[in-house]
């Protein structure tokens, strides 16, 4: 029977996700209730072609990750696709370069489809990745790190907006 690969490191992470052409991966922010253990379990017989991997986001955090992401609560899930670029974990393959197409709307059977469809199809065109993400334990010097990071990036979008506003 398919299942999802767990990832407790970067090294899985790398390897059981995203060194595969696409990866489905799902952020646990807890355990899931029944009717997203099945949705996921329906995905992996419907896209044989598609990895799925799981991370619990309520003990680890994906620095490199998070800020392409809806902020972590815990009680809550988050989905991503990563499509690979180029690249792969053999020296010969040259620096593993992928992208990501995060879901930014409620995590269901529907929703997910419809995100590894539009990245299969190519309709949807993930974020290249600048780097690769880690796989961390959670702490609390982390995820303020995480945080400011965030809030900066959130101050560049909105820079335009302000310049464009006061003159």
């Amino acid at each position: 029977e398919p299942h999802a690969a767990k990832i407790e490191s970067t090294k899985d992470l790398k390897s059981k996700c995203l060194n595969k052409n696409i990866c489905a991966l799902l952020l646990k922010g807890g355990t899931p209730p029944q009717a997203l253990k099945d949705a996921f379990k329906n995905m992996l017989s419907t896209y044989e072609d598609v990895s799925f991997a799981s991370v619990d986001t309520q003990t680890m955090i994906l620095p490199g990750l998070e800020e392409y992401l809806p902020e972590y609560e815990a009680g809550h899930h988050r989905f991503v696709v990563f499509k690979k670029i180029s690249g792969g974990l053999e020296a010969k393959d040259g620096r593993l370069i992928t992208s990501i197409a995060p879901l930014n709307e409620s995590i269901s059977f529907n929703n997910m489809s419809n995100l590894i469809n539009d990245v299969r199809s190519g309709s949807v065109t993930p974020k290249k990745l600048s780097g690769t993400p880690q796989v961390k334990t959670r702490s609390k010097k982390l995820e303020a790190q995480l945080k400011a990071k965030r809030e900066r990036s959130q101050k560049k979008k909105d820079a335009p907006k302000e310049k464009a506003s006061s003159g």
